[in-house]
This record gives C-alpha cells, structure tokens and sequence, in this order.
C-alpha cells in the first residue's frame, strides 16, 4: 500500500467516523426532543378515566390534570363534572383508607355525575401496593401516582388524608383534611353537583 492510499483510507475512516458520530448526535437530541415533548404534554394535567391511548397527540387545556393512572387509563379535568381529589398514601394511614371508602360512596351514589381519583404521595409505594389497596377497599375510582408532588403543590394538600373538589370547570371550591360526608356533599353542590 502507498502513502497516498493509506492516507486515504484514514481520512475515509475518519469520515465514516463523524458521520456516524453526526448521525448518532442527531438521533439522540430527536429522542431527548420528543421525550420533553412527552414530558410536557403528560404534565400538562387531564382528569377523567379515559382509555390510556385517549388524550395522545390532542393539545391539553390550560390549567387541566391529566394523570396517568395505576389502572392503565389517563384520568382527565376540567371534563364538565366535579371531581374529587384524595392525596393518601396506601401505607399505614387509616384515615386514608376511611376517605378513600367515603369518596367512593359517594361517587357511586351519584353514579357518572362526578370523577374521582386517589393520589399516592408517598413515591416510595410500591405499584403493587397502590393496586392492593384499590382491591381490598373494592374502590370504583381510579389510583394515581402524584409524580414530583405536582399536584400537591398545586393544591396545597400537605397533609394525609387532604380532599380537593373542583367545579366542572376545574376550579378548586373545597379543600380539607379528612372531611365529614356532610362537609364533601355540601362541597359537591358548590360544585354544581345536582
């Protein structure tokens, strides 16, 4: 072999080299472009049991919750019904479980009226407790996880136990701490629950 083509050789290896190089910087700044994307249209917040594929690629609403679910749906507000949210936590909280069963009254009573959904705050619960509690209590409501405290955040519910109730148009009318039937009813016809 000649200096010459040995030399090519080199500079065509080295070519091939940042092609590829180019190439795989390319490839992933698209995956990380296209899981922000992702990232930012899960957060963007629905609130309603819809099938998990429902929601994709259709632009969110300001101020909505959308929240993957432990049942495999997207739970989806504002969605023209009130909606109940409990932040719990499935480990050792009694009261927890005793809203958690009082929302479910209550929602059942009031049959496709109203939306409800339980979020785990503590982020060390394990998913197959989260669906064991939603088993054991027979609960009709989907259980989500509060990714990054978001809605806790949002809602100030820094304590167990905490119940928020929306409008249909996904305004906040009721926040408290392990509330009455009575106080959750009352809280319901605030938010136009007939």
């Amino acid at each position: 072999m000649t200096a010459t083509s040995d030399n090519r050789a080199r500079t065509s290896s080295r070519r091939q080299r940042l092609w590829v190089g180019i190439g795989a910087g390319t490839l992933a700044a698209a995956v990380v472009a296209c899981l922000l994307i992702l990232c930012a249209t899960a957060g963007a917040n629905k609130t309603s049991a819809t099938p998990a594929s429902a929601g994709r690629g259709s632009s969110a609403r300001s101020g909505a919750i959308v929240v993957p679910t432990e049942q495999g749906t997207v739970f989806v507000t504002p969605n023209g019904k009130p909606t109940m949210l409990l932040f719990m936590t499935t480990q050792g909280c009694s009261d927890c479980a005793t809203q958690a069963q009082a929302i479910d009254r209550l929602a059942q009573q009031n049959g496709g009226k109203l939306e409800a959904l339980g979020l785990e705050m503590d982020a060390s619960t394990s998913r197959q407790d989260v669906d064991s509690f939603s088993q054991i209590l027979a609960l009709h409501y989907p259980l989500a996880f509060d990714q990054g405290a978001r809605l806790q955040r949002r809602f100030q519910a820094d304590a167990l136990s905490t119940v928020v109730i929306l409008d249909g148009g996904g305004r906040p009318v009721f926040r408290g701490v392990d509330p009455s039937d009575d106080a959750l009813q009352a809280a319901l016809r605030r938010a136009g629950l007939t």
